[in-house]
């Protein structure tokens, strides 16, 4: 009986380590199971920045949330109706000037103007959804909804209907600051445009000038070429003219 009973004890002492050893693994494996990807090349979000040239700021963050490559720092949620920030650090680094914006403050004012709240009850830190559910992952369609907020009146001073113009100051700076955000933005696209276009011209400098070269060459070939068979021939009709 007491054979039986240690029997029993040692079991039960197996299990409880086999047990604490899976705790322990498969908070590891999990880790590796969502290790982030690596980044992109520089040259594959040089051209993902063109790409989003000209675009509005709805559309501009739905392509951004919708890469791939910038899943680190940027994705959706798991139901795929909002987006989560999830490394500060990368985000600011580069997901943001992709969104043409300045600073996180200004982006937060940009979210706020076009109907995006932020999730309070969400584990990650940064997660926004469209208020009238408008931003849905593979429903591209329906950011042709998501318009700014009109500019709110006081309503509440003698000139009932008229706006204040400190209401609308943090509207306009932010306005302002994603303006020059992304002529900066557009400007370097610009000038590494303008180089490869100046490259190629000046290639096709460089080779427009070898040929006429080449054919300075030729044309001072024909020239000697056409002198000696004109001295061949004088010189034939010289020896077939009798001389008196």
């Amino acid at each position: 009986m007491v054979n039986s009973e240690s029997e029993m004890e040692v079991d039960e002492i197996a299990q409880v380590l086999l047990q604490i050893q899976d705790e322990e693994v498969l908070p590891r494996q999990k880790f590796q199971a969502h290790a982030p990807p690596p980044e992109a090349p520089a040259h594959e979000l040089e051209q993902f920045k063109r790409r989003l040239a000209g675009l509005d700021f709805p559309n501009k963050v739905y392509e951004v949330v919708d890469y791939p490559p910038l899943d680190y720092c940027i994705r959706w949620n798991t139901e795929g109706t909002g987006l989560q920030i999830v490394s500060d650090a990368d985000f600011r680094k580069v997901a943001l000037n992709l969104l043409c914006q300045g600073s996180f403050s200004s982006l937060t004012r940009q979210f706020q103007a076009y109907g995006f709240k932020k999730n309070t009850k969400s584990r990650c830190k940064h997660e926004y959804s469209h208020e009238k559910g408008y931003f849905l992952r593979a429903q591209k369609q329906k950011l042709k909804k998501i318009c700014r907020k009109p500019p709110q009146a006081t309503g509440k001073t003698p000139g009932e209907g008229r706006e204040d113009p400190l209401l609308n100051v943090e509207g306009r700076l932010t306005s302002l600051e994603a303006k020059m955000t992304c002529l900066q933005a557009l400007s370097n696209v610009d000038q590494a445009w303008g180089m490869d276009q100046w490259l190629l011209v000046e290639g096709r400098q460089t080779s427009l000038e070898a040929k006429m070269t080449s054919l300075d060459a030729n044309s001072d070939r024909m020239i000697s070429e056409m002198v000696a068979i004109r001295q061949l021939v004088e010189s034939r009709a010289h020896r077939l003219t009798p001389h008196g």
